[in-house]
This record gives C-alpha cells, structure tokens and sequence, in this order.
C-alpha cells in the first residue's frame, strides 16, 4: 500500500511539474498548405514569434539569396527571406494566440490573425478584414 501512495504521488508530482505552458503547444515548425513554406514558430520574452525555416529556392536565378522585396519598409527590401520573422508578438490566452502580426512576402502587407489549433492538430489562423474573413491552415512537421 505504501509503495502504490509513493508511485501515485511521483506519477502526480512529474504531471504537475513537467506540464509545459498550454501556449506552448504551437512551437515547432508548420507548412503552409500549399507546402511552399516552413516556418518555425518560437517563445522569445513571453511572446510567439515565426521565421521562414525553408523555402523552395532561397537564391534567384542569378545565384543572389530571395529577398523581401515588397516589403513597404525600403530598409528591409534587402533582408533575406529564409529566416525573416513572419509571425511577431503574440500572446497566449484561453485557447488563443491574439495581438501579433502575420507579415505576407508576398505582398508585402500585414494582418493580425487570432491563432488556434484545431481538433487536428492544425494550426488555423483566422484573418478578419472589414466584413471578409479568411482562415489559413498550417500543418505541423
């Protein structure tokens, strides 16, 4: 009888313990649906941040790496785009990741999404614009 109350209270103390934050939960690496990007999503000071872990090609026709180059900031036209962060400054709350940014390449505009993970496991992120809404699916590697 002992040794069963010590196993059932060391089983309990690791739960308890070794429990990571539930906003935890969305660090990895995610691709898009298109299978186009690889973006690992990370926890820098209390916030989740994503950078563009792989492209399909990281260097132009000429050899020289792809750039951001719609960017609206002509100072950050230069930067390369394999590790630029796209994702910036949200904060976990019930269920959600709310208050960052999405930054589209593409482009070059921003949104700011709410970010959930589905009963799949996939990473919806929900765009609201005027009356338009939009839901983006990312997939965990």
């Amino acid at each position: 009888m002992t040794q069963l109350l010590f196993l059932f209270i060391s089983l309990f103390s690791i739960s308890t313990f070794s429990t990571p934050d539930d906003g935890d939960q969305i660090l990895g690496t995610w691709v898009n649906k298109e299978q186009t990007t690889h973006v690992e999503i990370y926890k820098k000071d209390g916030r989740y941040y994503g950078k563009i872990a792989w492209l399909p090609r990281t260097v132009d026709q000429d050899g020289n790496p792809i750039t951001d180059r719609n960017n609206p900031d002509e100072e950050l036209r230069d930067r390369e785009l394999l590790g630029a962060d796209i994702l910036e400054g949200f904060e976990y709350e019930e269920g959600e990741w709310k208050g960052g940014t999405l930054y589209s390449p593409q482009n070059g505009q921003k949104v700011s999404p709410t970010l959930q993970i589905n009963s799949d496991g996939e990473l919806n992120m929900k765009v609201k614009k005027g009356l338009m809404k939009r839901t983006v699916t990312w997939t965990r590697l």
